[in-house]
């Protein structure tokens, strides 16, 4: 009978919630049990209050050597707050891993950033083209390199969906932050069908009614709920939204159209919580629709962008948005086809607020190059904006930050047009990353400029080395591709250029990268027998060195064969020993959940803020934040020790706040004239469900299991 009643007890505790059991068997039954056991990577960040405001890099370094680093991920806002802030939203860049001749659209986008002196760049999703590691790395290289001093606040979009990349590089895929005690921004994760879970409206609702005080609030997600360009004077409750697969005159997107439910729970959030701003993508093209509620008389601006550098199927652009603090916004950049809010749904395909930075608008735009050589980085910059209409002056100091081989580096103008300018004011040299302070002035549409930054003079040609024929030998009346590999040691390929010589005259011929070292040229000879041509190549460097060498291959006629290629046949210089690594390799996986790059944490001087790890840290050795800083025109780094300490339920004082995500637990920031705000810890990895009336099902259940083991047993102690 004892055995059956300890049988009993056993399965009594396995089924207590928050418990756990171990059991042996060694000499009868053993039973250790440890309840409520607390969150081992849950942590207290607590910041001084002589930190000086900035984004900075979090560093954790372990008693046992280990050092974690976990670049732009906490913000440190300025004490006195701020009365204008300046938002850049971008969107779809879809980074591809490897180089693609829409690469120079990512730069100039994300470097334009900082050339319109943005304090916040907003990201609405499809960051990676198809989720890839790669992706991720070359994004977190652009990121850091063009957009260094701007913090960022990123979402995923169904490109980025199905892998835990995201989580890897930018962190969890949905939060919430204030920006001081005046804007709460949210993001939500729309999955990969244009919808998100209903545990994430749940959490969203929580979140916006727990910071009904914050005058400013805007929520970020991938997929545009309308698909519309105009003004709504509607409500959630209203007939109009439905379907927009079987009615045209939906103005629902097809993502939401499909759960009407779900895009009436989304829009009277809405209206009951006064949302200023829904910020989206996916559709590469603008959408803007003003929501007016006739039922609660709250106004909603829903802000659709197109994408930063794909350009299917319409045009690439981003968008400038000043933000006051009493709500009000406008777009200083605004080009001239820019509409708002306007018009109405029949323009919808045909929206062009956005600021173009590519050359198929025909209003102007702003274009840009980066190429990356062995010991030098090349910009080109061209101001195109809006040259029928008032200029754009393009006018700022702006920070890179770049990999780096040298102690030292040198800043040269290699052309202009107009009334450009660029000079180097200050730079910094640490742990391998040149921090450059440039000054960027281009004041008139047509304004044109080209600079270096080189860690040595360049002297050396470039040089090539013919590598391949297809068909091999070379055909005569046929197209035939040669393929030669091309370099230079030193600031990098300016340009390649190829010519058939024939009859005495020079044919020019295109000549195409193909990848790395690699270049291929297509030529078709006509003749009736065996001939021999004459391939000529000349190639500059940005230095200004040349290369140029004749290349004598013999075209067989059918049926004949033989030796094609006569030289040169010295090959390439061998490589620099040192030579600066590729922005794309300059990206780590982050240890952080609830944080990271895409979300970092937001405090004033002196907050405390709970911050959760993917795995408990150690014993802690040093914690500290840093990044470098402009000061008038010095660049300073700045290095500050905050505190890490494990978080136990309870250190914070104040009202809980709710959870941060359904993913993850992100604690409220506060101003330090008010006490911070306490996070509970997630009840599950996967999600959080809102706050809910204690349930006493599971006891239920529990008693009648136990009733039914007792009848079990009494019925089988009768039968002996």
């Amino acid at each position: 009978m004892k055995r059956y009643l300890l049988s009993i007890f056993v399965v009594i505790l396995f089924l207590i919630p928050n418990s756990t059991v171990i059991v042996g068997i060694n000499s009868g039954y053993s039973i250790s049990e440890t309840v409520n056991e607390e969150n081992k990577t849950d942590y207290l960040l607590m910041v001084p209050e002589t930190v000086d405001s900035g984004l900075y890099d979090l560093y954790i370094e372990l008693e046992n050597g280990t050092r974690y680093w976990i670049p732009r991920s906490v913000w440190v806002l300025p004490a006195e707050g701020f009365t204008k802030l300046r938002i850049a939203h971008i969107s779809d860049p879809h980074f591809l891993g490897i180089p693609a001749e829409n690469q120079h659209l990512r730069f100039v986008g994300l470097l334009l950033t900082q050339l319109f002196g943005a304090d916040l760049v907003i990201e609405t999703g499809d960051d990676a083209d198809t989720a890839s590691i790669p992706q991720y790395i070359e994004s977190r290289g652009y990121h850091w390199a063009f957009m260094y001093s701007t913090p960022m606040l990123l979402v995923p979009g169904n490109h980025d969906f199905g892998t835990s990349n995201w989580e890897v590089y930018y962190g969890p895929r949905e939060w919430y932050r204030l920006i001081g005690d005046k804007i709460l921004v949210v993001g939500i994760d729309t999955l990969g069908e244009g919808l998100p879970k209903e545990s994430s409206l749940k959490w969203l609702e929580e979140v916006l009614a727990n910071n009904t005080d914050v005058p400013i609030k805007i929520v970020l997600m991938h997929h545009p709920v309308f698909y519309w360009q105009g003004e709504l004077v509607t409500n959630y409750q209203s007939k109009e939204f439905r379907d927009p697969h079987q009615y045209r005159d939906s103005p629902l997107s097809y993502y939401w159209g499909a759960n009407i439910s779900m895009a009436r729970w989304l829009l009277r959030l809405c209206e009951d919580y006064n949302v200023t701003m829904v910020m989206a993508g996916h559709i590469h093209r603008d959408q803007y629709v003003k929501y007016v509620s006739n039922r609660t008389g709250t106004v909603t601006y829903f802000v659709t962008t197109t994408t930063l550098a794909q350009s299917r199927p319409n045009y690439n652009g981003l968008q400038i948005i000043d933000l006051l603090m009493n709500g009000n916004f406008t777009f200083p950049y605004a080009p001239p086809t820019f509409i708002g809010f306007g018009e109405d749904a029949s323009v919808r395909s045909r929206v062009y607020n956005s600021i173009p930075d590519d050359p198929t608008w025909d209003v102007g735009y702003f274009y840009g190059r980066f190429l990356e050589g062995n010991t030098a980085y090349d910009f080109i910059l061209w101001n195109n904006l809006y040259s029928d209409s008032e200029n754009v002056p393009i006018s700022n100091v702006v920070t890179l930050a770049l990999p780096w081989i040298s102690e030292q580096a040198y800043f040269k103008v290699l052309s202009s047009l107009g009334n450009a300018h660029a000079e180097m004011l200050d730079y910094i040299v640490k742990d391998g990353i040149l921090y450059a302070l440039l000054n960027i002035t281009m004041p008139s549409s047509g304004d044109m400029i080209e600079f270096i930054i080189y860690t040595a003079e360049d002297n050396t040609p470039p040089a090539a080395e013919f590598k391949l024929a297809t068909p091999r030998p070379p055909k005569l009346n046929r197209s035939v591709t040669l393929y030669f590999d091309i370099m230079d040691i030193g600031w990098g390929i300016r340009n390649v250029t190829a010519y058939l010589i024939e009859d005495n005259q020079q044919i020019p011929i295109e000549i195409k990268k193909a990848a790395g070292l690699t270049y291929t040229l297509s030529v078709r000879v006509t003749a009736r027998e065996t001939v021999n041509r004459t391939i000529r190549l000349v190639v500059y460097d940005l230095a200004g060195n040349v290369y140029e060498q004749n290349y004598t291959f013999t075209f067989y006629a059918p049926g004949e064969s033989g030796d094609y290629y006569y030289g040169p046949t010295e090959g390439l210089p061998e490589q620099p020993p040192e030579q600066l690594p590729n922005l794309m390799e300059f990206a780590n996986p982050v240890i952080s959940k609830n944080f990271g790059p895409g979300s970092p944490v937001i405090v004033y001087p002196g907050d405390s803020y709970i911050v959760e790890f993917k795995h408990a840290l150690g014993d802690i050795s040093r914690v500290y934040i840093a990044g470098v800083f402009r000061e008038d025109n010095e660049l300073v780094y700045r290095e500050f020790n905050v505190s890490l300490v494990p978080y136990v339920p309870g250190m914070l004082t104040t009202t809980p706040s709710p959870t941060t995500s359904p993913t993850t637990t992100t604690p409220t920031t506060t101003p330090t004239t008010t006490p911070p705000t306490e996070s509970p810890t997630s009840p599950s990895p996967t999600e959080t469900p809102p706050p809910a009336a204690p349930d006493y099902t599971m006891y239920i259940v529990i008693l009648v299991i136990v009733v039914i083991l007792i009848a079990v047993i009494a019925f089988l102690l009768k039968k002996r």
